[in-house]
């Protein structure tokens, strides 16, 4: 699954919330080998009835006394065991029967019907809860396959599936596996499709999409690929799935397993929770993934589906035992998207990327809660899907191949996948493949990184010595450690650039608080990197003369380069301006543009502002930067300029431009955001920049024209950028508080979590009950953990004094002050040096 999208980050120190408890994979006292499941889907009810036959076998060879299924929100009609009706219980959302006397395998028949408010979702043509729907697809990730079909809703149970499911006739059906017939019904106009799955899955990973969509097909490696999405979107797919065939015979050779299933679809749904799903041979997108040409640079779909396809082998194939490991099937396909990145991309964006993953983790940590990657407490398994999951894991894989080197590391994981194909994982069946393949010893390694939390934290000092013609770093381990942060054990690379270009490669193996290390070197180096290729997780303050990081950030490799331009943001000096500037106008990778931009922006000064205005850098992505860069100096003068970018062609570079215009002072920008509302972009990002920029802009008045973007004729992003304007710019008004908080019972998932950071904007007491109303109902996992997180940020918000509101607009305007009287203290220095080179 993909975890796309990022939230208001909190501070939290804790993970574990109240009533956190240790969880253990689920007992199993029977195995299931099939599952045959019926199942007619009423579109314009908006409602199911089905016929799960499931085919069980003991586990000891004995009778079941008793045999327990989940089943949530469903009418249970009836239970046949071995032919014979039996009495059943549901109670406490479990299916409960004595299947009475049977032999080894056990035919158990259970009829149902329900209307699913989860696990399978329907979605109308004008959106809300109400009226026939033009969608279902199903979600069955965490544990919500429950809500459509009795099953066995853990990870930890593996098996065959044959599906059947009737439609109305204009109505096409994707599932797992080969399709293997369709049969119609021209009296009832429906038709029901068979879909056959021979690979043993979890039940998480069953999946249905119902739609009218149109089929794009080809064909990698004799397995057929399907696109499906709703018709007029054919030409966004083939953009958006353009490398799937690619990726499919990337990861076959460097996994060395070919691709395991009959088919492999992607499916593109409106209103999907999660970037994508990776049911087995059958994935579901979001449609937001889909985009014209200007949106390709911005926004390109092939890292999504690279994620989601790495899963059929790392999630799909090989599955978690429980989801206190569930970094088995994320930071693995976190990971190989990276992999596939630096193979389609190139080596400089693969080490841009891992420094992004890092970056995303570290907020987490630091605002949110820390905690080690396998995590066994917790309330609900859906907090598990995180950043320390997610990038956190893909980073260790990183360090992993690092150590390993890459023959070893790929030849641990085909034997990791190999070995444990089809069947259920923990974290020590990778210990042991690792260990049996190379003979080393990998338990610090993993109580490091994976058993215990956090990271290093560096402070470097650089020193060289003439006389003794030798390079000397210090290290020191800052972090604090404690029951959950370790002191660090970790190799450095030290690439030691002299000025002819040449380089001499030392390792730093830190195993202490501090360490020093000392390199003779035959001149003195132009500079010294550490970790040139971004090889290990860490944050690092490197203290060595400006002159190093200036010539690292001329003749540095693309990643030292934007090292050296971060480190550079923080030295205020003509010189740094200056090389920035150059940095910035010369031909570079793209995120060299970007940091240098960031720099300049960081920098404050009135020349650094001068260089951001003369920048345009050919990459989008770049260019943003430099945009959002100006913005940070909020100088009404640079309006003009900035408005020249709202025609940019690309949709991210108009989108900020928005943004900078709202946070100027002394300006008014409600023309121009009043115009942004109207413009059509992707992902509508044009359109939510400048909803936000009404309550950035501090713009009142326009609540029913805001309230307007509310409703449901909007995609979930735009509400939920529509609510929280609504609550910054309402926050004193009750029945604008009022009305944002009865905007949590709306039936739109991901708009109802807008409107939970939007409660957190609201800053009153009067949100406390509302989330704690929606703790107690909620059936999404994710929701409830960011509502308990909300409830803990509104209580932190409303005890803070009521100056601190009113703080971060007179830093604003001293940041304009101090601008000026840098430039004016440089030049009196430079009039004054000018004058003692005279007198002498």
């Amino acid at each position: 699954m993909d975890n796309s999208g990022e939230r208001l980050d909190e501070i939290h120190a804790r993970f574990e919330l109240p009533n956190a408890a240790p969880r253990y994979p689920r007992d199993t006292t029977f195995r299931i080998d099939n599952l045959s499941l019926s199942i007619e889907v009423d579109m314009a009810e908006r409602s199911i009835d089905g016929k799960a036959v499931y085919m069980l076998r003991s586990i000891d060879g004995r009778n079941s006394e008793t045999i327990s299924l989940d089943a949530k929100e469903l009418a249970i009609k009836s239970v046949t065991s071995s032919g014979k009706k039996v009495e059943f219980t549901h109670f406490d959302d479990l299916l409960t029967f004595s299947p009475g006397k049977h032999k080894e395998k056990l035919e158990v028949i259970i009829e149902y019907s329900g209307r699913p408010e989860s696990g399978l979702y329907f979605i109308s043509a004008g959106g809300g809860a109400t009226g026939p729907a033009r969608q279902a697809w199903s979600q069955g990730e965490d544990e919500y396959s429950r809500y459509w079909f009795p099953c066995f809703d853990a990870p930890n149970m593996k098996f065959t599936t044959d599906f059947h499911v009737t439609v109305g006739d204009e109505f096409t059906v994707v599932s797992n596996g080969k399709l293997t017939g369709t049969d119609e019904d021209t009296r009832k106009r429906t038709r029901t499709y068979h879909w056959k799955e021979s690979v043993p899955h979890s039940s998480y990973l069953n999946s249905i999409a119902i739609g009218r969509f149109s089929q794009i097909s080809e064909k990698s490696d004799g397995i057929e690929l399907q696109y499906f999405v709703e018709k007029g979107r054919e030409e966004q797919a083939r953009r958006s799935f353009s490398k799937t065939p690619d990726m499919m015979k990337f990861f076959s050779e460097i996994i060395g397993v070919d691709y395991p299933y009959e088919k492999y679809s992607q499916v593109a749904v409106s209103d999907f929770m999660w970037g994508g799903m990776e049911n087995v041979s059958a994935t579901t997108l979001t449609d937001e993934t889909l985009h014209d040409e200007r949106a390709e640079n911005d926004f390109p779909s092939h890292p999504l589906v690279a994620h989601e396809l790495a899963h059929q082998w790392w999630g799909d194939l090989v599955t978690t035992k429980d989801w206190s490991n569930v970094w088995l099937n994320e930071g693995f396909a976190t990971y190989f998207e990276a992999q596939f990145r630096q193979h389609d991309r190139g080596q400089d964006e693969f080490e841009y990327l891992l420094d992004s993953l890092a970056a995303v983790y570290f907020r987490e940590d630091a605002k949110n809660y820390r905690r080690p990657i396998v995590q066994r407490s917790y309330l609900v398994p859906t907090e598990m899907f995180d950043r320390t999951t997610y990038q956190k894991g893909a980073l260790v894989l990183h360090m992993l191949r690092s150590e390993l080197g890459d023959e070893l590391f790929y030849r641990s994981l085909n034997a990791y996948c190999n070995t444990n194909k089809m069947k259920n994982v923990e974290t020590a069946d990778l210990i042991r493949a690792i260990e049996e393949t190379t003979g080393r010893n990998m338990q610090l390694f993993f109580d490091q990184w994976v058993y215990s939390a956090g990271y290093p934290e560096f402070e470097a000092k650089y020193t060289y010595s003439e006389t003794e013609k030798s390079v000397e770093l210090k290290f020191r381990q800052v972090q604090k450690t404690d029951a959950l942060t370790p002191l660090f054990n970790v190799d450095l690379e030290i690439s030691i650039a002299y000025p002819d270009g040449s380089r001499k490669r030392e390792t730093a193996r830190i195993i202490s608080e501090e360490s020093r290390f000392v390199f003779h070197v035959r001149t003195r180096p132009a500079f010294v990197s550490i970790d040139p290729h971004n090889s290990i997780l860490k944050k690092m303050k490197y203290e060595r003369p400006v002159d190093d990081a200036l010539a690292q950030l001329t003749a540095g490799s693309p990643f030292e380069k934007v090292l050296a331009a971060r480190e550079l943001g923080g030295k205020s000096r003509k010189n740094v301006v200056e090389a920035l500037k150059r940095q910035l106008g010369s031909k570079n990778f793209w995120a060299v543009h970007a940091e240098c931009a960031d720099a300049l922006g960081r920098l404050n000064r009135k020349d650094a502002l001068e260089a951001l205005i003369s920048a345009n850098p050919p990459d989008s992505r770049a260019r943003k930067q430099v945009v959002r860069a100006i913005g940070s100096y909020r100088d009404a003068s640079t309006a003009t300029h900035l408005q020249a970018f709202l025609n940019d062609v690309s949709y991210a570079v108009q989108a900020e431009a928005v943004a900078a215009i709202s946070t100027l002072q002394n300006y008014d920008p409600e023309k121009v955001l009043e115009k942004s509302l109207g413009v059509d972009s992707h992902q509508d990002v044009v359109r939510q920049a400048a909803l936000a920029g009404f309550a950035e802009a501090g713009i009142k008045g326009n609540f029913s024209r805001l309230k307007e973007f509310t409703t449901a004729r909007y995609r979930p992003r735009v509400r939920g950028a529509a609510i929280r304007a609504i609550a910054r710019l309402g926050k004193e008004d009750a029945l604008i508080r009022r009305f944002v908080y009865s905007q949590l019972r709306d039936d739109n998932i991901v708009y109802r979590r807008g409107v939970v950071d939007a409660c957190i904007l609201t800053e009153n007491p009067e949100a406390i009950p509302e989330l704690q109303s929606l703790i107690e109902k909620e059936r999404d996992g994710i929701l409830k953990r960011q509502a308990f997180d909300a409830l803990q940020a509104v209580r932190r918000t409303i005890s803070k004094p009521e100056e601190l509101s009113s703080l971060s607009r007179e830093i604003e305007a001293v940041r304009g002050e101090v601008r000026e009287l840098k430039q004016s203290i440089e030049s009196i220095e430079k009039k004054l040096q000018s004058r003692g080179k005279r007198n002498h």
